[in-house]
């Protein structure tokens, strides 16, 4: 969900500091509990991970005596599984990786790009994406400045941000650059304020991209943050700080709405295994009271379907492989709260082959999903549910009028497996004029949910076009003792 209106003007004229006056909220991380989990990377480090439908993929990264691979591992958390997937055309640790909806004439699909890296002595631009439909990787246009040790983060504007890193000369600079993969084109972004290798970015609330810590050009490991407003443009601005400054760890999302850093080298030269946690709510990094189970440097870091945080990859102090994966899970302390989901079109990755629904808003630049004449279309929630709406509770679905160009005839929200299956309907709302405004789906008996996913399903009986940049259609889970949390 975003920050209220002036504090995203805070985000866009930097003053940050705004941020502090929202009180009540707690900064202390939630409780949290860190497990090593079967999932096994093998002995590599500096690769990167990305998320797509309940699946970690990692790619890349340094193995034994310094050697680069080009290997991707497939871990499957509905079987918990790991497989191999065909291997990138390029062998490279310290890229980017992202999973990306790929929109095409014909249809649109998720896709891997691998962006960046090196091959032990020399940057590259390399740019490669794989399909799911194909099996197999095609290399797009290269990066114009090529870089290792960078940070890749896709934007919900259908771009993907290339944002610092280790250039071919071997400084560390301040680049953004920005691919469409639409296009198979690159163009130049706002620069970072401050030159930043070996550090970690990811997309927060407000349409954000936030990057923090890393090296900076003279060396020095940073405890400093910077964040870009998608929404508004304009530039890089300086965002709270960490408590520990840190390179090569670990950044994401939980379901707690708290963003982590995980791990990572420490300005004393040693592997961390501390976490830290930032709220949104009350602008503070506050250091979590569990830490990794082993001091770790080279991680990737990425959030689950049920908004679990997993730490892949890495070593320790002594070069040690790490090769078991370790969940990361914070536990809400309690009490009911209301949570916003906003319907999403083509500008984020499909979840079961529906559109997804999270606490994101979407662009302008998402533009126009057309919802057929006598045809449904799905958004499936991110992260999953867990929890219970107590009796008198609600879900309600707010449809602006001025997205109306025809009739949307019923409203159902139904309940699956995090694959998809087991579909339960958990109320529906319909009517032969249409819905527009508020619709309302009262819960008369407490419902449980066990890491679900919510689906809206939106029946259109003459065709409707949703401006999902102007007009949102959004999802409230009214009373919700459990998670997702509100992140503010």
């Amino acid at each position: 969900m975003n920050l209220p209106l002036f504090t995203r003007s805070a985000l866009v004229t930097g003053a940050f500091s705004m941020l502090t006056v929202l009180s009540g909220y707690a900064a202390t991380p939630p409780p949290m509990e860190v497990e090593s989990t079967p999932f096994n990377v093998g002995s590599v480090a500096f690769g990167a991970a990305a998320h797509l439908n309940n699946h970690l993929y990692y790619a890349g990264g340094n193995g034994p005596g310094g050697t680069v691979t080009n290997a991707v591992l497939d871990l499957d958390l509905n079987k918990k599984t790991v497989t191999s997937l065909p291997s990138m055309p390029t062998a490279r640790a310290g890229l980017g990786l992202t999973g990306f909806l790929f929109s095409i004439p014909g249809g649109a699909q998720n896709v891997l790009i691998a962006i960046g890296g090196t091959n032990g002595s020399t940057a590259s631009g390399a740019t490669e994406m794989f399909s799911f439909s194909t099996g197999s990787w095609s290399v797009m246009a290269p990066m114009p400045t090529p870089r290792a040790y960078l940070s890749v983060v896709a934007g919900t504007d259908g771009n993907v941000y290339a944002l610092g890193g280790v250039d071919a000369g071997g400084h560390t600079v301040n680049t953004v650059e920005v691919f469409n993969p639409a296009k198979n084109s690159w163009s130049t972004g706002p620069s970072l304020t401050t030159p930043r290798s070996h550090l970690a970015g990811t997309m927060v609330y407000l349409d954000a991209i936030l990057v923090a810590g890393g090296q900076d050009a003279n060396g020095n490991i940073l405890n400093t943050t910077e964040a870009y407003s998608l929404l508004n443009g304009g530039s890089f601005q300086n965002y709270f700080p960490m408590n520990v400054a840190r390179e090569d760890f670990g950044l994401s999302l939980a379901e707690s709405g708290i963003l982590y850093a995980f791990g990572g080298r420490s300005s004393a030269g040693k592997a961390e295994d501390s976490i830290e946690g930032f709220s949104f709510a009350a602008g503070a990094w506050t250091m979590a009271p569990h830490k990794l189970l082993s001091p770790s440097e080279g991680v990737a870091a990425v959030e689950g379907l049920t908004g679990t945080d997993y730490v892949i990859g890495g070593q320790n102090d002594a070069g040690k492989f790490l090769p078991a994966v370790t969940k990361v899970f914070p536990f809400r302390l309690g009490g009911a709260h209301n949570v916003t989901l906003f319907v999403h079109g083509l500008d984020e990755p499909t979840l079961n082959g529906d559109f997804a629904m999270d606490q994101q808003t979407p662009l302008n630049a998402v533009g126009l999903l057309n919802l057929s004449i006598l045809g449904t279309t799905n958004f499936a929630a991110f992260p999953a549910v867990h929890g219970t709406i107590e009796s008198g509770g609600s879900l309600t679905v707010t449809v602006p009028g001025t997205i109306i160009v025809g009739v949307i005839n019923s409203l159902t929200i139904t309940a699956t497996d995090l694959d998809g299956s087991h579909p339960v309907v958990v109320g529906s709302a319909s009517s032969l004029l249409g819905l527009s405004g508020i619709v309302n789906i009262p819960i008369t008996t407490p419902l449980k949910i066990t890491n679900k996913v919510l689906v809206l399903s939106i029946f259109s009986l003459l065709g409707v076009d949703l401006d999902l940049g102007g007009g949102v259609v959004v999802v409230t889970l009214n009373g919700l003792d459990g998670k997702p949390n509100n992140p503010f």
